[in-house]
């Protein structure tokens, strides 16, 4: 199965992997595949060439009710030493 590309991509991994391997200056290699300099310059300092994920993120985990609380009560909008009554 191959790799599926947006409709504006303009770089495949094959192209990425020729940017990395270039000797060329960023000017010529800019020019040879029609990219901003920019674009060649970032795919030099990347180490990879797949595309990074655009779907949605994998919560890492919960947040404790009582430490969102206890932050969110104790943070600079509020007096200090007024108790607050927690939600339930």
């Amino acid at each position: 199965m191959g790799n599926i590309l947006h409709a504006n991509a303009k770089t495949t991994p094959r192209i990425r992997t020729e940017i990395q391997n270039a000797t060329a200056s960023i000017a010529v290699l800019a020019e040879r595949y029609k990219l901003n300099p920019k674009t060649i310059i970032r795919w030099k300092n990347t180490l990879s060439v797949a595309d990074k994920k655009s779907g949605p993120k994998v919560c890492n985990g919960l947040i404790n009710l009582d430490t969102f609380q206890a932050t969110f009560f104790n943070s600079a909008i509020f007096p200090a030493g007024v108790k607050y009554p927690m939600v339930e």
